[in-house]
C-alpha cells in the first residue's frame, strides 16, 4: 500500500513541475527574446518481483500458457527541462546592428 502511494505521489509532483513549465512558457510568450522550455519524464527505479516463463506443451498437442513478469517501481520523476535555442523573435540589438552594416 504504501509503495503504491509513493508512486502516486511522485507521479503527481513531477506532473506539477510539467504544469510549472508550461505556465511559465504561457507567462512569457510576448517576452521579448523568450526561449520555450520542454519537459520530459523519466521513470524512477523499477524491481522485478517475479520473472517471466514461457508456455509449455504437455501431451504432445495441449500447450499451458506461460507466466508474465511482475514488476513495481516508485513512480515518475522529472527527466529533462530543456530549452529549445533554434526559436526565437529577431531582438532589438539584432535589428540595430544589420541597419547598422547595410547603412554603410
Amino acid at each position: 500500500m504504501l509503495k503504491a502511494m509513493d508512486s502516486a505521489v511522485a507521479g503527481l509532483r513531477a506532473h506539477q513541475n510539467k504544469l510549472d513549465v508550461i505556465g511559465n512558457n504561457i507567462a512569457n510568450v510576448n517576452t521579448n527574446g523568450y526561449k520555450a522550455q520542454n519537459y520530459t519524464f523519466k521513470d524512477s527505479l523499477y524491481t522485478t518481483a517475479a520473472s517471466s516463463s514461457g508456455g509449455q506443451a504437455t501431451n504432445g498437442s495441449a500447450t499451458v500458457g506461460g507466466i508474465n513478469a511482475s514488476q513495481y517501481g516508485y513512480g515518475s520523476m522529472t527527466g529533462v527541462i530543456s530549452t529549445d535555442m533554434s526559436s526565437s523573435t529577431p531582438s532589438y540589438v539584432t535589428l540595430h546592428r544589420l541597419r547598422r552594416k547595410t547603412a554603410r
